[in-house]
């Protein structure tokens, strides 16, 4: 999802094996699949950063596991925020990151920046959306823009589905 914004920005993308939408990679609830192996990343996308020791030969994704349930994805977009956070406080001047994520995700980061639980689907996002958040260097989140579809202009709103 990421290799067409990699290539019309000349970027070299990092592999964060926490960013992934809710749920995982899995057949049945019991039954994960490890996702694409280190050396099918490497092949597919030769100019990516793919940090030592997230991605093996069995994939990215913790098979045993199963699917993800919501509290463990919600446990995990947390991790994430953190993530964020504390790179936006460690930058020298400023410094931009973006993600390429689905809604349940979405929703839970921009949950875990403001400190709420429990509530699913309070942030929900249209296919394709934009949501941007500015983190400052003292940790403080904005969240600029949300769900903005207006770059899809040609596509009626109610063709985007349902949030």
């Amino acid at each position: 999802t990421m290799q067409p914004i990699a290539k019309a920005l000349d970027m070299k993308p990092t592999v964060w094996t926490d960013i992934f939408e809710v749920g995982g990679i899995y057949e049945t609830l019991a039954i994960g699949l490890g996702g694409m192996t280190k050396s099918e990343l490497s092949r597919e996308f030769p100019s990516y950063i793919i940090p030592d020791g997230t991605v093996t030969e069995d994939g990215w994704y913790n098979a045993a596991q199963g699917k993800e349930t919501k509290e463990m994805g919600r446990a995990r977009v947390d991790r994430v925020y953190k993530r964020l956070r504390q790179e936006a406080m460690d930058a020298k001047g400023d410094r931009t990151i973006a993600l390429v994520v689905h809604g349940d995700f979405i929703s839970f980061l921009i949950q875990a920046a403001w400190g709420i639980e429990g509530i699913e689907r309070l942030f929900p996002c249209w296919n394709a959306c934009i949501s941007v958040m500015d983190i400052n260097n003292k940790g403080e989140p904005k969240l600029l823009m949300h769900n903005a579809a207006s770059h899809l202009s040609v596509v009626k709103t109610h063709a985007l589905g349902k949030c």
